[in-house]
């Protein structure tokens, strides 16, 4: 399961906006992982979210790659603080921001 978010401007979150992600996708044991360099990112190691803050900035993106045992509820998860992200004050607004979600069926995938 992927999820990709876009945006045309600055990057819409902050570097505590991205701690807290990765806080919610290490509380699952599927593995959950980053950019475009599919990254594992402990909330707790600032290295780690500063790179991917880093990526975020230049590619004006956020890719987020979802598989294991409790995917469905993680992704889930991610999805829902992604979207509650693109409601804040200062984030980006909507038309200029786009947040795609793709839920493959594990048959589909191996195809």
């Amino acid at each position: 399961m992927n999820i990709e978010w876009k945006w045309d401007a600055a990057i819409p979150v902050a570097i505590e906006s991205l701690i807290r992600l990765a806080d919610i996708a290490n509380g699952y044991k599927s593995s959950i992982l980053f950019g475009k360099k599919q990254m594992y990112i402990n909330g707790k190691v600032s290295s780690q979210v500063v790179s991917l803050f880093l990526t975020m900035k230049c590619d004006q993106t956020l890719s987020v790659n979802v598989e294991g045992e409790d995917a469905t509820e993680a992704f889930r998860s991610i999805h829902a603080y992604i979207h509650e992200l693109m409601r804040e004050p200062d984030a980006v607004p909507a038309q200029a921001a786009q947040i795609k979600a793709v839920h493959h069926h594990p048959f589909t995938q191996a195809m």
